[in-house]
C-alpha cells in the first residue's frame, strides 16, 4: 500500500486530481451542517428520530443519502436524489424517443450536450417539487412539536399560507442540489471520475459511526441483562456483511465471453488464417442506480399519503 501512494505522490496529475476530489468532497460535507433558515436543526433531528422509530421509509431513505442532512433539514437536505432521478428519467427517454436517439447517434457531442442540459431542467423541477413537498413535512412536524419553524418566519403568511417560509425552504434547497450536481461533475470531469458516486459514498460512509453507536447501545453492555442484540446475532450480521460485499465484487467483475469466430480473410496480397476471438459482456451493465431509483419510488406513494393524509390510500397500501 506504502508503495501505492508513493507512486501516486510521484505523478503530480494524479496528485492534483486527487486532492481536488477530497477538497470538494469537504465543502460538500460542510454544508451538513448549514440548516435551512428558519429551522431549528436539533429539534428536527430529535422529532426525526422520533417519528421514523426505526421503520424504512422514504426519508429515512433519503437520510442515508444525504449523509444525516435530511433528519436536519440543512441545505444539501435532498442530496444527489433529484439528479440521479433525472439521469434515470432522461436515459428511460432516451430509450423512448427515436428522435433523441437518433440524434445522439448521429451527432454523439452535440447530442450528450442535449441531454445534460434536459438532465439539469429536470433535476431543478424535481428539486423544487421535492424541497415544496418538504415544506409541508416540516409544517406538520411544527404542528406536532412546536419550534421547529422560527415563530417569525411562519407568522408571515397570505390567505392563510406561509409564503415566506415555503419560498425560503424551496430556493436553498434547491441552490444546494444544483450545487452538489456541479460538485459531482466537477469531480467526474476535473477530479477522479464518477463525482455522484463519490458523493453517495460519502454520506453513506458518514452514517457508520452513528450506525456503530447505535449497535452497542443496543448490546447493553453496561447491564447484566441481555440487549436487543447479541454478540452471536452480531456475528451472524457481520458475516452476511463481509458476504454481500463478495458477492457485489464478483458481479462487477464478471465478464461474459461470448466467442466469435472469423472466416478466412485476403489482406492485400496475403490470406489471413481464420480464428476465434472473445465479445466481452460485462453482468452488471445497469448499475446500481436502476435499483436505487425502484426502492425510491416504492416509497414515494405511501409517504405521500403520509404527508398529504390521503387515508383511503393508506389502508390500500397497508392492506
Amino acid at each position: 500500500m506504502f508503495e501505492s501512494l508513493k507512486r501516486i505522490a510521484a505523478i503530480p496529475e494524479l496528485k492534483g486530481r486527487i486532492l481536488f476530489t477530497l477538497l470538494l468532497l469537504i465543502v460538500c460535507r460542510i454544508g451538513v451542517f448549514i440548516p435551512v433558515p428558519g429551522i431549528n436543526g436539533e429539534l428536527a433531528l430529535a422529532y426525526f428520530k422520533q417519528a421514523t422509530g426505526g421503520t424504512q421509509n422514504l426519508f429515512q431513505l433519503v437520510d442515508i443519502f444525504s449523509g444525516g442532512a435530511f433528519a436536519q433539514m440543512t441545505v444539501i437536505a435532498l442530496g444527489i436524489v433529484p439528479y440521479i432521478s433525472a439521469s434515470i428519467i432522461m436515459q428511460l427517454m432516451l430509450a423512448l424517443l427515436p428522435n433523441l436517439q437518433r440524434e445522439v447517434k448521429e451527432n454523439p457531442d452535440m447530442g450528450r450536450r442535449k441531454v445534460n442540459k434536459y438532465t439539469r431542467l429536470l433535476t431543478v423541477f424535481l428539486a423544487i417539487l421535492q424541497s415544496s413537498l418538504f415544506a409541508r413535512y416540516a409544517i406538520q412536524m411544527n404542528f406536532a412539536n412546536p419550534g421547529i419553524i422560527v415563530p417569525h418566519m411562519f407568522e408571515i403568511q397570505a390567505f392563510g399560507f406561509p409564503w415566506l417560509f415555503y419560498l425560503v425552504t424551496v430556493m436553498t434547497m434547491t441552490t444546494g442540489t444544483i450545487f452538489l450536481m456541479w460538485v459531482g461533475e466537477q469531480i467526474t470531469e476535473k477530479g477522479i471520475g464518477n463525482g455522484t458516486s463519490l458523493i453517495i459514498t460519502l454520506g453513506i460512509i458518514s452514517s457508520l459511526p452513528s450506525t456503530i453507536g447505535s449497535i452497542v447501545q443496543q448490546l447493553n453492555l453496561d447491564s447484566q441483562e441481555p440487549g436487543q442484540i447479541t454478540f452471536s446475532s452480531l456475528l451472524v450480521l457481520f458475516a452476511v456483511f463481509v458476504l454481500v460485499i463478495i458477492a457485489t465484487i464478483l458481479i462487477i467483475q464478471g465478464v461474459r465471453k461470448i466467442p466469435v469466430q472469423y472466416a478466412r480473410r485476403i489482406i492485400g496480397r496475403k490470406e489471413v488464417q481464420g480464428g476465434g476471438l472473445f465479445c466481452s459482456l460485462k453482468s452488471e451493465l445497469c448499475r446500481c442506480d436502476t435499483c436505487y431509483f425502484c426502492l425510491l419510488s416504492s416509497h414515494v406513494s405511501r409517504d405521500y399519503c403520509s404527508i398529504f393524509r390521503r387515508s383511503w390510500m393508506v389502508r390500500f397500501y397497508r392492506e
